[in-house]
């Protein structure tokens, strides 16, 4: 009963496990920002050449697909930076997170 199919008109029911609906929710922004931060950057390819440059790789990303909206809302990129790169590659940003401590 579980394995029922996600659909916003079904919400009623309490048969429908929220945290299942909350995982595959991230996992499917997850996929979809991953793929896409890889079409733009090409950071897969990139990857071994510059492993530090992920920052970088992030803010560029950043710049050109959410340029008017960090404007508007006014959010920081440092902010953005981080919590786009924990969901697209969060264990590159443990990395750099523990690198920045102990530098």
């Amino acid at each position: 009963m579980n394995a029922v199919k996600f659909k916003l008109t079904k919400l009623r029911t309490t048969l429908i496990r929220y945290e299942v609906i909350y995982k595959n929710l991230v996992r499917d922004l997850r996929k979809f920002y991953s793929r896409d931060f890889n079409d733009v950057t090409e950071y897969i390819k990139k990857k071994k050449q510059v492993p530090q440059k992920y920052n970088h790789f992030l803010e560029i990303y950043i710049r050109t697909k959410f340029s008017r909206e960090l404007e508007q809302l006014g959010i920081p990129m440092k902010d953005m930076i981080f919590n786009l790169g924990s969901l697209v590659y969060p264990k590159e940003m443990i990395k750099l997170l523990k690198d920045d401590e102990t530098s």
